[in-house]
């Protein structure tokens, strides 16, 4: 039995045409901003510095941002 994702799993449980046709799509990777995002978690030295953040894939406001990354490492 070779390995599967959980997400194939969920799809064969809900519905086993549609866990199908998605093993048959080739690009089975995560969307291109998720893989921007998960870059920022080794930048975050640079972001505390003062980076341009105006196009990071954020939600919250830069500053927000930096607030929020200045609090996690005082707290470490």
């Amino acid at each position: 039995m070779g390995k599967h994702a959980f997400s194939d799993l969920r799809s064969a449980a809900y519905c086993p045409r549609q866990c199908y046709y998605r093993r048959q799509d080739d690009d089975r990777g995560p969307p291109p901003e998720v893989e921007q995002r998960r870059e920022l978690a080794f930048r975050y030295d640079e972001l505390l510095d003062g980076a341009d953040l105006a196009d990071a894939p954020i939600v919250v406001t830069p500053t927000q941002l930096r607030t929020n990354l200045w609090s996690c490492r005082k707290a470490v």
